[in-house]
Formats: C-alpha cells, structure tokens, sequence
C-alpha cells in the first residue's frame, strides 16, 4: 500500500479536483441486492423471487405454488437488521381481474406468517419464509436474463483500504482512475486501472461469471507496475444504470496485509 501512496502521490492534487467532481462516494455496507432471484443453480424453474431495494429494506414479490397447484402471490417489505439481512412481515395479496377495471375493495393484504433474506455473499443467499404454519427455506441465487456487455472507458473514484499488517499501517485513500475495461475472450474480462497522467498502474484479469446484474471473479490475476503480483477476489461488478460501472475486491498481497479496492464510475464520452 505504501508503493501505491508514494506512486500517486505526485499526481492526488490534479486528481482531487477532479474526483470531488466525479467520484460517486464508496457504495454503503450493503451492496444492492435488486435483481430477479431464483433456486440455486436453477433446479426449480418455475418459481421466483423479485428484490426491489431502496434505503435499509427490500421489497419482496414472490410468485409460489398452492396445494391446488394453482399460482399465489406474497409479498414483504423486509427491514433491514444487520449486515446482509433483512426481515419482514408477510401477506397473501389479491385484486381485481386484470381484464376488467380496477376495484379497491378486491385489494386485500392479509397477514400470513413473516419472511427473511440473508445474504451469503452478493449474488447468493437463503430465503426464509412462513406461510401460516408452512416454513420454507430455500438458497437462491440471481437469475441472468440477458448477457450484460461489460467493455467500456469509464472515468471516476477509487477507494483503497489497507489493513494495519500493510507496510503503510491501517489507510483508506482515494483516487481519481479511468478503467479501461475489455473482454479479450468469452467470459473473460481484463480491467486497467489508468491514472490521470495515463499511465496503466494496475491490471486485472481472469474469468468472470454473470449471476443476474452482477459479475463474480474471485481469481483474477492482479499485478501493479510498483511491485504487486497476486491476485483479487472481485466480488461485486457491475454495470449501473447510467451506463457507468461499479467494482468491488479484495487482494492479499502478503505478510498478512489485505487490500480492499471500490471503484464506481461514469462512462467516458
């Protein structure tokens, strides 16, 4: 960590300005679990389970099966009780035929049991839920729709945290980057971190699996040209709504010294 600090710092004051300008702030404790989910792995087709999540709650929908076999739908608005969990009161709705008008006093909420999400990690996790006195536990995954094009010049902030074991002692620095970000081969992402005076200081590279909006990477190859050659466990990468991109990993990089790197920015035009 030290190398990178006395590496960049020659370049922090150009980049300062430009980073309060454009760097998004380092994304909350929870990442955004928003997404489509369903089986792990895909083993029971036919159901789902839908996130919508704003400020410390997911809203869940989640279409199941009655013992007629016929289709229900539940829904919770889960609060947020510790670091990736989440817990709410569950409720059968209904409404209105959809081919006629809508009429309020078909819509009902009735109070069924309570329902539980804790994540394992960003794109995996266990869903509890109990339908009167039916429990259910299941581990769900994201559901990709569609593959999610990933190559791009992106241009934003950086935050590098390094634990005490590193030779600087404990930090968190920020920095303004451009990613360069290709996809050499199928599956296969390479991520160059480019200063601001455009010189390559890092780069990324190894095999990414798409799980819904997310990608996963946990072995990709991570060499620095001030002396780092290991590799990152990318856990979180993503593209976000605006066309930018968002990153998030971790390094061991010896003696016991970890890295932990976000990165989220714009699209450069």
């Amino acid at each position: 960590m030290i190398e990178r600090l006395a590496h960049l710092a020659s370049r922090m004051i150009a980049g300062a300005l430009l980073l309060a300008a454009l760097a998004v702030p380092a994304r909350a404790a929870d990442p955004d679990y928003s997404d489509i989910w369903w089986a792990a792995g895909g083993v029971e087709a036919g159901w789902g389970v839908n996130f919508a999540q704003g400020p410390g709650v997911i809203f869940v929908t989640f279409f199941i099966y009655g013992q007629d076999k016929q289709p229900v739908w539940y829904v919770s608005s889960m609060v947020q009780t510790g670091a990736g969990r989440y817990s709410g009161a569950l409720y059968r709705v209904t409404g209105s035929w959809f081919g006629g008008g809508w009429i309020p006093s078909d819509a009902t909420e009735t109070l069924v049991g309570e329902a539980q999400f804790v994540a394992e990690n960003v794109q995996r996790g266990v869903f509890t839920y109990r339908v009167d006195t039916t429990q259910v536990i299941k581990t769900i995954e994201r559901l990709a729709l569609t593959p999610i094009p990933l190559a791009g010049v992106y241009i934003g902030g950086m935050l590098i945290k390094s634990s005490s074991q590193c030779s600087g002692g404990a930090a968190s620095v920020p920095y303004a980057y451009q990613l360069l970000v290709t996809e050499p081969s199928d599956g296969v992402v390479r991520i160059e971190q480019v200063s601001l005076g455009g010189t390559t200081d890092c780069t990324m590279q190894g095999n990414a699996t798409q799980l819904g909006r997310t990608f996963r990477a946990p072995a990709m190859s991570y060499v620095c040209q001030f002396g780092v050659d290991t590799q990152a466990n990318v856990s979180d990468l993503r593209r976000t709504s605006n066309g930018g991109i968002e990153l998030a990993w971790t390094a061991n990089l010896g003696n016991g010294c970890t890295e932990t790197g976000t990165f989220s920015g714009v699209p450069q035009q």
